[in-house]
């Protein structure tokens, strides 16, 4: 089976991408902020790990 290999800051900058350009629509943007504020904090708890 094959993944598509992106790294966590890859995947934060395509939702940022994705958020920008559905900005009018504030509220269902709520669901890809969550999920970028998720991913910041996995990528801060695996570089203290380091």
């Amino acid at each position: 089976m094959f993944y598509d290999t992106l790294t966590i800051q890859e995947t934060i900058n395509r939702l940022k991408e994705m958020t920008y350009t559905i900005q009018p629509y504030r509220h269902r943007n709520e669901g890809l902020i969550n999920a970028i504020r998720y991913l910041e904090k996995l990528k801060t708890m695996e570089s203290e790990e380091k």
